[in-house]
């Protein structure tokens, strides 16, 4: 089954969302050579999305809403994941190589914290993977 196929029968009653997910997923899988381990999903949702865009091989997934995150454990995406606010982030400084978040900055408060904490924990010259959607998704 293709990329938009799965998407589809995932997000059936929103056939939108589906083809922005698939536009998601074509980017991050275009650049996802960049990305070593260990990688951090921020906003990792359930984690269908990410584990179709970067694969199993994630290290950990965060998220703040606790019922999308037992879905991401079972799915078994992540080794580890944790329910945490973006702006202050569970980790030792330096922790990760890559950063992958999509279509989830846009919905975090004080991004510029986000971002601070974001740059805390990856190591020097990592790898910040950000897809949000606007008029210059494109």
């Amino acid at each position: 089954m293709d990329i938009l196929d799965q998407l589809t029968a995932y997000y059936p009653t929103t056939p939108w969302v589906a083809l922005l997910r698939a536009f998601e997923v074509e980017q991050s899988q275009a650049i996802r050579a960049l990305c070593a381990q260990p990688i951090l999903d921020l906003g990792c949702g359930d984690g269908f999305v990410g584990s179709l865009a970067i694969g199993s091989s994630m290290d950990v997934g965060v998220d703040i809403d606790p019922a999308s995150l037992r879905k991401a454990a079972d799915r078994g995406v992540y080794r580890l994941v944790i329910n945490a606010d973006a702006r202050h982030l569970p980790f030792a400084r330096g922790t990760f190589r890559t950063v992958y978040c999509n279509g989830a900055m846009e919905h975090m408060n004080d991004l510029d914290a986000v971002l601070g904490e974001i740059v805390r924990v990856m190591l020097p010259g990592g790898v910040l993977v950000t897809l949000v959607p606007s008029e210059r998704f494109r």
